[in-house]
């Protein structure tokens, strides 16, 4: 009988996941998150998937090249893991590029939704204070024609694009290193600069991978650009943002109001002045939280046994020697 391969878990993935692994492999469990912990949990371990949980960093990395052979990364964000050390390592990382497209590009509309129409304030309203009138009398405004920008049009703020042209003929515009020449046939998508971007959008959603060219790219003087009537909406990674500048354009209204899922630290402090602020939307990091997602993002399994039985990943990440 073939050895079974040995597999450590950074944090729950699911039944769906753990049921395929075990069929060929022995899993093991962390539940401590440090270097060191983690060093030495994955001694003589074939691979290592992580969700939520962890850095995987170059330490780490070199302490466990003997035995390590792939890296599963549940879901699609690759910030906490140093791939490029990985690559020189030989050691594969295999991620779910497109596990969370929908979950987090529904997200978006929601959040979209409830600040232009201020279902939250109104909740709170007439639920807390059991004011009809306060809260019946709340003015919204409608997504319908309205202007909304892209910081990154990639694939979940193409498929926002798509739900936002279709659903409410809202205008496209974005800004983005590379042309989306498909999204500008399709969606009449615009490619416009940073500054220009937010000068014009009634809605700014970042939709970017964190990486040190997109890490605080969102600055004060950006805030400053916006119109004191338009929205600013995070899913993607909060280091994005310099949350400071934000936290102040929302307290000075040169923004209306924000949809945050996201935060620079998590979770956030209990006194982050983001959780207090009436012209907020917070969710906790769980744009991506559906059944849907979450079976696609587990399937990550799939390619760390097809590196482990020595076939070619689906969905590779990086290219080791």
């Amino acid at each position: 009988m073939r050895k079974k391969f040995k597999v450590l878990l950074l944090d729950d993935i699911g039944k769906e996941g753990t049921d395929i692994l075990q069929k060929k492999a022995e899993i093991s469990y962390v539940n401590k998150y440090d270097d060191q912990s983690i060093i030495e949990a994955l001694q003589n371990k074939d691979a290592l998937i992580k969700r939520d949980k962890g850095i995987i960093s170059k330490k780490i990395l070199l302490e466990c090249i003997s035995t390590l052979k792939v890296i599963g990364r549940f879901g699609a964000g690759l910030d906490c893991i140093d791939v490029k050390t990985a690559e020189d390592l030989g050691i594969y990382v295999v991620n779910t590029p497109f596990a969370n497209i929908e979950a987090v590009a529904e997200h978006n509309t929601v959040l979209m939704l409830n600040l232009a129409k201020k279902i939250i304030q109104a909740y709170k309203i007439f639920r807390e204070e059991l004011n009809w009138e306060k809260s019946h009398y709340i003015i919204g405004k409608e997504l319908f024609a309205k202007n909304v920008g892209f910081i990154g049009l990639g694939k979940i703020g193409t498929r926002t694009a798509e739900i936002c042209k279709n659903g409410f003929n809202m205008n496209i515009y974005y800004y983005d290193i590379v042309k989306n020449l498909e999204a500008e046939k399709r969606l009449d998508a615009k490619l416009l600069n940073i500054d220009e971007l937010c000068k014009i959008a009634d809605f700014l959603l970042v939709s970017l991978p964190l990486n040190e060219k997109t890490r605080k790219l969102f600055t004060e003087e950006k805030f400053n650009l916006m119109k004191p009537t338009s929205y600013f909406i995070n899913t993607s990674r909060g280091p994005i943002v310099d949350e400071i500048a934000l936290i102040n354009a929302l307290k000075k209204n040169k923004i209306a109001g924000a949809g945050i899922d996201v935060f620079e630290e998590e979770p956030p402090r209990k006194d982050n002045e983001l959780l207090k602020l009436d012209n907020v939307i917070i969710t906790p990091h769980y744009a991506a939280h559906t059944e849907n997602a979450f079976y696609n993002m587990a399937m990550v399994v799939m390619d760390v046994l097809r590196v482990l039985e020595g076939y070619t990943p689906k969905y590779p990440a990086n290219n080791p020697r």
